[in-house]
């Protein structure tokens, strides 16, 4: 294994401040790079603010909410907790700048509740007052930054084992849980990835996933041991302007930037000849696609308009892992791809819409890993699957300490005989794992399991929503929705004419070509609600759809929407 295995997190630090003075951290928007730091700054000011938190009165083991944007003061607060032996917990912030919305705020008040924090670091912008509770201990950045200034003595050895991080889960598919992740879980992880990729001082890694989320910050740590460049920005740069961003990724040297798929979905609906026309993208050379399914048609689509500019087809890095793998828990050999259609896969007596799916492998095991699959139990399973597709299990040296608080049993049950339960369906061919979904997202129709991007890949074929410019599209189970329990969200920058009658049409084709009966919504942009990294929460759409919270941004439908005494399924 390509790692230091006695590292911790602070050491690599340690090594990259000593090895790439010259590299460091620069912050930017939309505009201008608004601050950098060299490694060795990031070290010394994350020393003094550990004296700072010490002088706060923070004794070893407590938990430290970090309640910061993307920015320098980030990384000096999360070193400076762990040179101070204290727990960081990295808290969700807005993307644009502005309040947080109530949901938000519900979410941020429950997340600082569990972590059950000794101390919450807000400034930079950022005021948790108001959101959290009142007996919630609370310093500014400033404030325990000055603390530290002044401050003398030594600082506790880190150790190994200690937690390095509470991560919380997106919550796509149930409430936010905290990972409790430990300095070697994190340290062996980002040095394994950085080795795999062969990132190295020459590269610049540019990031716009927030730093709460754990392919923003682990991102970031990886960068960090490599001794690489890091660029970083709020999300809202990227979300406001697609286009710009990739734009300046290219103008600033970028050659590797990790992404979910929508990012690529993104940039090629937001594609425009003119201001691209002197883009030039040969310098990116890692492409990394994860946090949520990677699809080979967006895939396609990405290298053939990208193409043009530079985009080298061996660049696109399509991965796997989770937030309770740390990150990263499989990867393809660097440079390579491999897409298989189901029927090469699937006998001839699976249900046809295996057979003709198309998937994209996302490689092996990271070393010293292992992954094996397990038939769910026939409870969990629901309908029939394949016989070569299983949950996927996991071991190795990332894989997390467990959650804040005990899971419970049954389906929440994080670990089976030793091994972690990811939630997620493949299978693995000629030694390359491929995913097919998650668990708790299959649509169960008479007795046969449906995935639902098996139902959302039919809609463009059809052409019928051709002209409305789709930015989503989302299957799920809810009781009423249609005869059969299935309905279909599909998100529109555009209303053309007649789109009522088409969303008619396409209702009609979707039960010919499945045999059952699939209810069609069209609504406006944004409505179909997303994690931090933009992927789909389908069961919250189906249950804001029971509760009647979307009735406003129905765009069309073929006939009322009403699902009186219904609940999401």
């Amino acid at each position: 294994m390509s790692a230091r295995t006695d590292d911790t997190v602070v050491d690599c630090l340690r090594r990259t401040a000593e090895r790439s003075p010259e590299n460091g951290v620069t912050v930017y928007d939309a505009r201008v790079d608004k601050a950098t730091a060299t490694y060795p700054e990031l070290l010394r000011r994350a020393q003094r603010f550990a004296l700072g938190l010490r002088e706060r009165g923070l004794a070893p083991g407590q938990r430290v909410g970090l309640y910061l944007p993307s920015s320098i003061e980030f990384f000096v607060a999360y070193f400076g907790a762990l040179m101070a032996r204290l727990v960081p917990v990295s808290l969700p912030v807005p993307a644009f700048g502005r309040g947080l919305n109530g949901r938000e705020a519900q979410r941020l008040a429950a997340i600082a509740e569990d972590a059950r924090l000794g101390c919450l670091i807000d400034g930079a912008g950022l005021d948790a007052e108001g959101v959290v509770p009142e007996a919630q201990p609370r310093s500014t950045f400033a404030a325990v930054a000055e603390l530290g200034e002044g401050a003398g003595g030594e600082l506790p050895r880190e150790r190994l084992d200690d937690p390095a991080l509470i991560q919380y889960t997106s919550g796509s598919i149930s409430s936010p849980r905290g990972v409790v992740l430990s300095e070697q879980n994190i340290s062996v992880n980002v040095q394994l990835i950085a080795h795999l990729v062969g990132m190295n001082p020459r590269d610049t890694i540019d990031l716009w996933i927030p730093l709460f989320h754990d392919m923003g910050l682990m991102g970031s740590l990886t960068t960090i041991a490599s001794g690489a460049n890091l660029r970083i920005c709020s999300p809202s740069v990227f979300l406001m302007d697609p286009l710009g961003w990739l734009l300046r990724f290219a103008a600033r040297g970028g050659t590797i930037n990790p992404s979910p798929n929508f990012f690529y979905r993104t940039l090629v609906d937001e594609y425009d000849a003119e201001r691209a026309r002197d883009l030039d993208l040969s310098r990116w050379r890692v492409a990394f696609n994860g946090a949520e399914m990677v699809r080979p048609a967006d895939v396609e689509r990405f290298q053939q308009v990208y193409g043009r500019h530079g985009f080298p087809a061996t660049t696109m890095f399509p991965v796997y892992g989770l937030a309770e793998a740390t990150l990263a828990l499989a990867f393809p050999p660097l440079g390579t791809s491999r897409v298989i259609k189901g029927a090469e896969v699937f006998g001839p007596g699976c249900a046809p819409h295996f057979r003709q799916r198309t998937f994209m492998s996302v490689g092996v095991p990271l070393p010293g890993h292992e992954i094996t699959l397990r038939r769910p139990p026939e409870a969990e399973q629901g309908g029939e699957l394949p016989p070569q597709v299983g949950e996927i299990l996991a071991k190795g040296p990332c894989i997390m300490q467990g959650y804040t608080a005990p899971s419970g049993s049954g389906p929440s049950q994080p670990f089976v005989d030793g091994w972690l339960r990811t939630r997620d369906l493949g299978f693995v061919h000629d030694g390359h794992l491929y995913i097919c979904g998650r668990m708790d997202e299959v649509i169960i129709v008479r007795g046969a399991n449906y995935f639902p991007e098996d139902i959302e890949a039919l809609v463009e074929p059809s052409g019928l929503l051709d002209g409305a410019e789709i930015t989503a599209k989302a299957a799920f189970r809810l009781d009423g929705i249609s005869p059969d329990g299935v309905g279909l969200a599909i998100e529109v920058k555009r209303a053309p004419d007649g789109l009522e009658e088409r969303v008619r049409r396409l209702e009609g084709e979707l039960s010919r070509e499945l045999g059952f009966r699939v209810r069609v919504i069209v609504l406006g942009q944004r409505a179909i609600p997303r994690t931090t990294s933009g992927k789909l929460k389908r069961l919250a759409l189906a249950a804001m759809l029971a509760r009647g919270e979307l009735s406003a941004k129905i765009v069309a439908a073929a006939g009322a929407v009403e699902l009186p005494g219904s609940a999401a399924g």
